[in-house]
């Protein structure tokens, strides 16, 4: 499972239709989408169209794009609509685009806040039988997790992947 902040906010909806959204559900043109499409497929092996994607906030927030949600408006969303959503779709791993995604999923399963992006990738945590873990937000060039590390994020997560299935396989056949 996939989960990014939000989807759209007011300022663009009031701009022209964007067809590809309408035509994909999503804007395949868009940075943030073209870089997680990378991402999937380089270090998991995996299309957009093999993963559960979600959003924490499933809202049109207030202003342009880049506008922040409030943390309080963040874990209500995550507590009403994501948390169920995990509990249905029973992903093996969660990962969160970016820090307030991260902090608000963590909150809301009862643990303490982390100040860095830093802390959070080196921070996983389970939600029921859901790893949940935290990778840069596939849409900016966070300038604290450039280039090598982002990919080295992601590959980490290809890598536990691979190891729990091949412990899941071992346990099962023995």
């Amino acid at each position: 499972m996939i989960v990014g902040q939000d989807w759209t906010s007011e300022e663009q909806l009031r701009g022209p239709v964007n067809d590809h959204s309408v035509m994909h559900g999503y804007d395949p043109d868009a940075v943030t989408n073209i870089n997680l499409q990378r991402l999937l497929k380089e270090h998991l092996g995996k299309e957009f169209s093999d993963v559960y994607a979600t959003n924490a906030f499933p809202f049109i927030k207030p202003g342009g794009i880049s506008a922040p949600i409030p943390a309080a408006h963040m874990r209500l969303a995550v507590k009403e609509f994501l948390l169920p959503q995990i509990e249905i779709v029973e992903p093996q791993i969660v990962i969160c685009l970016g820090l307030s995604v991260f902090n608000a999923l963590r909150e809301s399963c009862g643990h303490n806040r982390l100040r860095t992006l830093d802390d959070a990738v080196k921070s996983p945590f389970q939600f029921r039988a859901s790893r949940i873990v935290a990778v840069a937000h596939t849409g900016t060039n966070n300038r604290k997790r450039r280039g090598f590390r982002i990919e080295e994020d992601w590959g980490s997560i290809g890598r536990s992947l691979v190891a729990d299935h091949e412990s899941t396989a071992v346990n099962t056949s023995a």
